[in-house]
């Protein structure tokens, strides 16, 4: 055998074993993605759990944003702690609204109300 066509064969060889290394490097990307996914998936739902415990809340999602609305606020300080509370809830969500008092949508006849508005991401 030739000295040249050894080093090819041997190069061929050697290939498999880093087509074999890529093939498990892409199979490890797939997989912690699509855990990447689930992980989001499952946030989404117990932050929706979560804000649904709130007193006299009503969650409402809207193509991945949430609005909550607390009604018949007695205390405003404690309605911010309420809304402290829920931002941490939602770690994949940003608070983009908060409206406090008896002018805020939700709020019945001259009652306080808090509504939050939290978008996607962070």
């Amino acid at each position: 055998m030739k000295f040249r066509t050894a080093i090819g064969v041997g190069l061929i060889f050697s290939s498999f074993a880093f087509f074999g290394g890529g093939t498990l490097i892409i199979r490890d990307a797939t997989d912690v993605q699509l855990r990447a996914e689930r992980q989001i998936a499952a946030t989404e739902r117990q932050c929706l759990k979560l804000l649904n415990t709130l007193p006299n809340a009503k969650v409402t999602p809207v193509n991945g944003d949430v609005t909550v609305t607390i009604g018949k606020i007695i205390e405003p300080r404690k309605a911010l702690t309420d809304a402290t509370v829920a931002a941490l809830m939602c770690p994949n969500k940003t608070l983009a609204d908060v409206c406090l008092g008896d002018k805020c949508p939700g709020a019945t006849d001259g009652e306080i109300a808090l509504r939050l508005r939290f978008v996607k991401g962070k």
